[in-house]
């Protein structure tokens, strides 16, 4: 049968089309995935980072409105400023209340009222104001009430606080008048907040118009999209938020600009990265298909026949071709391969099977590996499971450190010494392929069960991490020798290793970016209480101790070790009179200190990946015998981090040097909790605290072991 010559070109056409379709096309869908993946999740973690920032701006704003009021609580107690009000004196009044306080202090409005609403002395923005209708105000003269709010006075947004004049150390006083003080939301406080949050720019508006910004520009004169839904403003990503009085209408808006710079930036650099990528790999696709056709097209034109029969239906087909060139050895094997083909497609089938489940159970294990805080020790089982797959007696994985390799993990019997093994290893390193070498092991090198003079078959496949060799996988035996199949698997299998390992090391810096955020929450109660912020490491150290004796996963652990920093986070919400108050708290302010449990979960409930140490920090106070707070849980009902949490806490607490009290030495303190179990804490908790820290904890800095706390 004549070859057909056209036909031929036509198939190299074909050829060539589908080598570039093959080759190109998944790779042009992997880049578009992986782009739109990237900037999905950027988007999204800018878009929680603005949710973050808004939330921190309220609770910011909200301490600055108890921050004036704790001054008309502390002002407004006072004798000689009832008898002014009741005669009316108003040179005192000025001079005391109103004039002094917008002089003097951050105060830019104040006003003394009547029980009935007379304004009897005002100063600053105050001073032409009408606030009797205010809703704090009201409360004030009505109720005998103190409380803050957001209100709208002349096109300003202020926080206005009001409470009543009343005589000091008398039960139930009688109110003589009100007073109001207000701070208003203006450039000073917004920077403030601006530097608080991290954001580049805060803006409010009243009445649909811009009215105070932290900075110099104006970035919106009014605002335009929905509160709480972060959106782009040019380079920029904003969030609105809006902020009510206390009945509900909305007397002004916050908007929070950040630069989104990092975001535009990495979008750009991925569409320019992925299509230089495609222009590269096109150029490739376009040789190599090229060569490959011109390769495959003129073998083919001399075995066209031959081919032709075997279409006619003659599977036992036999080429005579007698030329001693590359054809004639295609011929030979052409004619042993129809003879063998039924023989070997059998014994392939069971193999090919048995390989097919292999490399499933390693694929499946390589995609959970990232996703394990153990990494090393999930390393260690593949390393067991590779060498079972490729039917060797010993595998290792070496990874790289500073230009060496290092080993990672071994199973089985190592048969070879460490320093041949890892001269094999450097090999395929330095020569960023794969080796297959039989080594000898003289007398002398070390083995297990012995000495040994037999040769060792072993082979090695290099680790790319990041476009760069970051470890070598190698098998062994002395059984048999490898075939290039079996190198094959290895560097596949290479690869599904180093590609965890990439993985692992992305989640391991995510994870170190929500501890730092915990950290940071964490020093934002050093503004309201400086014991809290600087006891919250070593109370997580002790407490990550306890439970890890307790037998917490790793998981547990990190959840411990965020509770235990943010566990009094709900101290922001507690004033400081009495937060900071040098003596015991009366029952009324022991109240309000039990809410910063409640406040602290509602806080933490409102972040996502914190959500999970809410329930924690809520019961963190809870006691083993029921008498605790909020919730008077008891006994198991109580979280086990909670009950760890409350006895490192309270160990801590009666260390440590106190306003109110010097602190207790360590044995002291740890004969404090033996005494106390089972009624204060959890009696198993206080058994692994002994354990831990049975000697004082001064003795154990001197010996090294505080450092294993962290």
């Amino acid at each position: 049968m004549p070859v057909n010559r056209l036909g031929m070109l036509t198939f190299r056409r074909k050829f060539l089309l589908a080598f570039l379709i093959a080759t190109f096309v998944p790779l042009v869908v992997f880049a578009y995935l992986s782009f739109r993946s990237t900037s999905s999740a950027l988007h999204g973690q800018a878009d929680r980072d603005m949710t973050g920032r808004s939330a921190a701006s309220i609770a910011a704003l909200d301490a600055s409105g108890r921050s004036v009021l704790d001054q008309v609580v502390v002002a407004g107690e006072w004798n000689a400023f009832c008898a002014a009000i009741d005669k009316r004196n108003i040179p005192w009044l000025k001079s005391n209340a109103t004039t002094w306080m917008v002089q003097n202090t951050a105060m830019k409005g104040a006003q003394v009222l009547s029980l009935d609403g007379e304004v009897i002395s005002a100063a600053g923005d105050f001073k032409h104001a009408s606030l009797e209708d205010s809703p704090v105000v009201v409360a004030a003269g009505a109720e005998g009430k103190n409380a803050f709010d957001f209100e709208s006075i002349d096109g300003r947004l202020y926080i206005v606080a009001a409470g009543p004049v009343i005589e000091e150390d008398i039960k139930n006083p009688p109110r003589h008048g009100i007073l109001v003080y207000g701070q208003p939301i203006g450039k000073k406080l917004l920077g403030q907040l601006a530097q608080y949050t991290g954001a580049n720019e805060i803006a409010v508006y009243s009445s649909g118009r811009l009215v105070a910004t932290s900075g110099d520009a104006s970035p919106l004169t009014q605002p335009h999209a929905s509160p709480g839904t972060p959106f782009a403003s040019g380079s920029d990503t904003v969030i609105l938020t809006e902020l009510p009085d206390q009945r509900g209408q909305v007397q002004g808006v916050l908007g929070t600009w950040v630069e989104s710079s990092v975001v535009s930036i990495t979008g750009a650099t991925l569409r320019r990265t992925t299509g230089y990528a495609m222009v590269v790999a096109l150029v490739i696709a376009v040789v190599l298909g090229l060569v490959t056709t011109g390769l495959v097209a003129k073998p083919l034109r001399r075995l066209a026949q031959a081919a032709a029969a075997i279409a006619g239906g003659e599977t036992r087909q036999h080429i005579d071709i007698a030329t001693k060139d590359e054809i004639g050895e295609v011929a030979q094997a052409f004619n042993t391969m129809s003879q063998r083909i039924t023989q070997e497609l059998e014994g392939m089938s069971d193999k090919i099977r048995g390989l097919s489940v292999e490399i499933s159970n390693l694929n499946a294990f390589g995609e959970t590996l990232a996703q394990v805080p153990d990494v090393y020790g999930e390393l260690r089982r593949l390393t067991g499971m590779v060498g079972e797959a490729l039917n060797g007696e010993f595998a290792a994985l070496f990874l790289c450190e500073d230009q060496e390799l290092l080993l990672t993990a071994s199973a089985g019997k190592v048969r070879l010494s460490p320093d041949r093994l890892e001269d094999v290893c450097t090999r395929a390193m330095l020569g960023s392929e794969s080796v297959n070498t039989a080594v000898a092991a003289p007398a002398g090198a070390a083995a297990s069960g012995g000495l040994t003079d037999e040769v060792v078959f072993v082979m090695a496949a290099p680790l790319y991490l990041k476009d760069a060799i970051g470890g070598v996988l190698a098998v062994g035996s002395t059984a048999r020798s490898f075939h290039d199949d079996d190198v094959t698997l290895l560097t596949t299998v290479g690869g599904q290793i180093a590609v965890a390992l990439q993985s692992a090391d992305a989640y391991t810096k995510l994870d170190k970016m929500y501890l730092e955020s915990v950290t940071a929450l964490a020093a934002a109660m050093e503004a309201k209480d400086h014991y809290t912020a600087e006891h919250a490491d070593s109370l997580a150290a002790m407490a990550k101790a306890v439970g890890r004796r307790l037998g917490l996963a790793d998981a547990e652990l990190r959840e411990l070790h965020f509770a235990a920093v943010l566990h009094d986070i709900g101290k922001i919400g507690i004033p400081g009179s009495i937060l900071n108050k040098p003596g015991k708290l009366t029952e009324d302010e022991f109240a309000v200190m039990a809410e910063h449990t409640v406040i602290g979960e509602r806080i933490l409930s409102s972040i996502e990946y914190l959500q999970p140490i809410a329930r924690i920090v809520r019961s963190a106070h809870e006691r083993w015998d029921g008498g605790g707070y909020p919730d008077r849980l008891a006994g198991d009902e109580i979280p086990l981090p909670s009950r760890i949490v409350l006895a490192c806490d309270a160990f801590d607490a009666m260390t440590t040097d106190r306003p109110y009290r010097k602190a207790l030495p360590d044995d002291n303190a740890l004969e404090e909790l033996r005494a106390n179990a089972g009624k204060q804490f959890d009696p198993a908790v206080v058994e692994a605290f002994m354990l831990e820290f049975g000697r004082p904890l001064r003795d154990a800095v001197t010996q090294g072991s505080w450092a294993s706390l962290s």
